[in-house]
């Protein structure tokens, strides 16, 4: 074992037990708080990637689940030692890849490496929830090299992104579009760099851990294909822009969720059991009137049972199961090519159905790149305004559109059109159980909600923001959060003050101009003040009874104004009345080594005798401050 096992067995159990409303934001455990330290991010993230590797090597049964947090506490509780394969080196290559990754992040207010940290700890959370329901998970639960794509896809899925929009870079005709064929440019960039440096000679002993048990007589089949190929697709799918990339996700997932009698949202079953339903006699009209149309809610829940029984048949597909299409093609010399195989469906089964592994990585991944939309409010607003401000800086460069037209209704069509369905779809494979996979939905529901009550106040701040970066010219929206004050309004919930845009309540323009003439009184008193201190101690010097004066602070009685401000020293007051003031009081300052002493102090006015504790020069009578 590694020495380094133990810490990284704690903080990857720390991350993997983090609730998953709970990501993203600072809950007061430093151990998992949100942060831009790239030393901070790359030991966490590593310790997660350590603890997938120990999956992959670890013997059959060796742990109850291959979840992160099974593994770390089954590790950490019998004070074991990491799996054999899982050495010092193997860590520290590790590390150093993470390293390597998150530091070609760029400095975007969006896409950074903090965004990449956080899409890679919430695909971790959702491996996390999958593995600890015990439900069918269709061979993805006994897979931990697939667990692993997942989580290096997140890693690396948007490195060295220029923080534009595919779509500004084919527009310019940029060199990486030029070189992608304007195909998900940022995408494949950096799907580019992630493989250009796994395979580095740097870590062949990490390599080996993965890919070791690889079938040498089918490289097609060996396991760092099938790493590649999956991690390629993942990385892809993130591409939501991209229509053909879309389209190829639907026509996955209906071939392998979708029973071929349901069509989208609102469908009519039409099948045996329930045409039993009809009563006989009945004319066309009567039975038309009969049919059940089902919304959404019983749609997932025919899915799920589905997706629980492996009970479907594929859309138009023949008999024998030989048809071309998303399980299957031909190359030129017309040899069938299995792209996904499939093992058995059987009810129960966790026999390996790699189309639905598939499916179910793209959809976690594609989850997670938006995971701020489907945890809470606090994470929504952060990482929604960063977006504005990273096109808000591409408008600034002249490289972008203007962000702020629709800006506040555009993502109330996000949440309803893109999230909920999103949302849906991770209940419907069925792998959280009912519980959990309901959590989804209802979070994306209470933030359109609220987005709808409080989101116009929110696009109004936001946009203010972006103004500022106009003014100061900058780049790097750090760390995307509203003010404090902004914050407190939106926290409030039901029974106090909503915030509201009507002039004369809170944040309005009559409570700015309350302000504004406060301040203008209190500096209006203020030169009042320092006026009539001007008149009462004139910067004309005083005049008083000549001599040299040894200050005493304990002896010079009501000559002092006020008594802490006082400086022990010497005061001289020549034959013209004139003040002058020495407190090195270790000199010797008699009137015979006068001009001396006092050669460069400077003649007192009324206000520096203040200061050196006096309100009058002392006369010959008040010579209580004589030594």
């Amino acid at each position: 074992m590694s020495s380094t096992a133990p810490p990284y067995a704690a903080t990857a159990l720390a991350l993997s037990v983090k609730h998953w409303k709970d990501l993203g934001i600072d809950d007061g455990d430093e151990e998992t708080a949100p942060t831009n330290d790239l030393n901070t991010l790359v030991e966490r993230l590593t310790a997660i990637l350590v603890v997938r590797c120990v999956a992959i090597v670890a013997e059959k049964d060796e742990f109850n689940d291959l979840s992160t947090a099974t593994i770390c506490r089954s590790t950490l509780m019998r004070q074991a030692s990491w799996p054999e394969p899982i050495t010092a080196d193997v860590v520290e290559q590790i590390r150093t890849f993470v390293h390597a990754i998150l530091s070609r992040y760029n400095d975007n207010p969006y896409h950074n490496r903090e965004h990449a940290y956080h899409v890679t700890t919430s695909a971790h959370k959702l491996l996390e929830l999958m593995l600890l329901e015990k439900q069918q998970t269709f061979g993805l639960r006994n897979d931990p090299l697939m667990q692993f794509a997942l989580i290096f896809a997140a890693l690396i899925h948007d490195v060295e992104h220029q923080g534009l929009p595919n779509r500004q870079l084919c527009n310019e005709a940029a060199k990486l579009a030029v070189t992608y064929n304007d195909q998900s440019v940022a995408e494949n960039r950096s799907l580019a760099i992630g493989f250009h440096e796994l395979l580095k000679q740097d870590y062949k002993e990490l390599r080996a851990v993965l890919f070791g048990n690889s079938d040498e007589t089918d490289p097609s089949q060996s396991d760092y294909q099938r790493f590649r190929r999956q991690v390629i697709s993942l990385v892809l799918t993130t591409d939501i822009a991209n229509p053909e990339r879309t389209a190829l996700f639907k026509s996955k997932w209906v071939e392998a969720f979708e029973s071929p009698l349901v069509d989208d949202d609102v469908s009519v079953l039409e099948d045996d059991d329930e045409k039993k339903d009809l009563k006989e006699g009945e004319n066309e009209e009567d039975a038309s009137e009969s049919r059940d149309v089902v919304t959404s809610d019983k749609v997932g829940e025919r899915r799920r049972s589905n997706a629980s029984t492996g009970s479907f048949r594929s859309r138009g597909s023949s008999r024998g199961g030989t048809r071309l299409g998303v399980r299957m093609s031909i190359d030129l010399s017309g040899e069938a090519l299995h792209i996904y195989k499939q093992v058995g469906n059987s009810k129960n089964s966790e026999e390996p159905d790699e189309l639905k592994i598939s499916v179910l990585l793209e959809l976690f991944l594609t989850a997670a790149d938006v995971s701020h939309n489907l945890q809470g409010w606090e994470q929504m607003v952060k990482w929604s305004n960063c977006l504005y401000l990273e096109l808000q800086r591409a408008l600034l460069m002249g490289r972008g559109t203007d962000p702020k037209p629709n800006w506040f209704q555009n993502q109330i069509g996000f949440l309803e059109f893109y999230l909920l369905p999103l949302a849906n779809k991770l209940n419907e494979t069925g792998v959280f159980g009912g519980f959990v996979g309901k959590q989804f939905a209802t979070t994306v529901l209470a933030n359109r909600d609220r987005w709808v009550k409080k989101g116009q106040k929110v696009t109004d701040q936001i946009i203010e923001e972006g103004k500022k970066m106009l003014n100061d010219n900058a780049t790097i929206c750090n760390p995307c959060r509203m003010d404090d004050e902004a914050d407190r309004d939106l926290d409030l919930e039901n029974g106090e003050m909503e915030a509201s845009n009507d002039p004369g309540e809170g944040g309005s323009p009559t409570d700015w101009v309350k302000v504004f003439m406060f301040v203008v009184i209190v500096l209006l008193l203020g030169v009042i003040l320092q006026l009539s201190q001007i008149r009462r101690h004139p910067k004309t010097p005083p005049k008083g009874y000549p001599g040299v004066w040894k200050i005493n602070c304990r002896k010079l009685g009501k000559a002092i104004a006020p008594v802490d401000l006082c400086k022990d020293g010497y005061l001289r007051i020549d034959s013209g009345g004139h003040a002058t003031f020495h407190n090195r009081v270790s000199d010797d300052c008699d009137e015979s080594e006068m001009n001396i002493c006092f050669r460069n102090a400077p003649i007192l006015t009324q206000q520096h005798l203040i200061k050196i504790g006096l309100s009058t020069l002392p006369s010959e009578e008040e010579n209580v401050a004589v030594a």
